[in-house]
């Protein structure tokens, strides 16, 4: 088979310690990050068993972690056959992109309306270091992660990083659809701007121009979705 149909990936087991997340924990949140990436891509057949002796573990805590990943619609489990990861499914995207706007707009106001200087420093400290990632596909995967730090930073303002994780346990479709996008021409500096433009707007005490430009900024990616179909229908579902 190609590379492409079904891939077996050699991680290396890590010795647990205590206070350290369990077996399945670790193999979720491994799974989880390569699959939101790509690296494990849409329609790609996973391996079970090698999967297994890469973490240097049993099937149970790799069971536990697919049903974990199934559950957040990122595999589809066909029982007593294989694992797949999911096709991405635009109705679930558009629910999750709901949601996000709702939360994160309203995060946001109350940012820009108290502008605590720790946020402020916090924010601006995430948005330089995108400034120096952008237009560097080679620093792709390290942009990627601070343009989460600086959205997370918006729920950890308010003390909600339990509201974010619940979020983020929904948002596996909507996040490959910007992890497809990033590697554009152009994407990178636009997501700059568009962050330097929120920055501003927090900074200048204004919540509704905050709301505004943060409200366009996160409707981007499914607002182009369409585009992107076009470009990979094998990691769309065909809805």
């Amino acid at each position: 088979m190609s590379e492409w149909t079904e891939i077996s990936w050699e991680t290396g087991s890590v010795p647990r310690t205590a206070g350290e997340p369990s077996a399945a924990s670790r193999i979720h949140a491994d799974l989880w990050r390569r699959i939101v990436s790509l690296e494990l891509p849409p329609g790609l057949t996973l391996n079970r068993s090698e999967l297994a002796r890469g973490y240097g573990t049993s099937q149970t805590p790799l069971r536990e972690a697919m049903l974990r990943l199934a559950d957040e619609g990122l595999v589809d489990i066909f029982r007593q056959s294989r694992t797949v990861v999911s096709l991405i499914d635009t109705a679930r995207m558009a629910e999750t992109q709901l949601l996000r706007v709702a939360l994160e707009t309203e995060l946001v106001r109350r940012i820009a309306e108290t502008r605590p200087k720790e946020v402020l420093d916090r924010l601006g400290t995430l948005h330089d270091s995108l400034v120096r990632c952008a237009g560097d596909l080679g620093r792709m995967a390290r942009f990627y992660d601070i343009d989460r730090a600086f959205h997370r930073t918006l729920f950890d303002a308010l003390d909600m990083r339990n509201l974010h994780d619940q979020l983020q346990a929904r948002s596996g479709h909507l996040m490959r659809i910007r992890r497809l996008e990033l590697p554009l021409a152009g994407k990178m500096k636009v997501i700059a701007r568009e962050h330097d433009g929120i920055l501003r707007a927090i900074r200048d005490g204004d919540a509704d121009l905050a709301r505004e430009r943060l409200r366009v900024h996160i409707s981007g990616s499914f607002e182009r979705v369409h585009r992107l179909r076009e470009r990979f229908p094998h990691f769309f579902t065909g809805r």
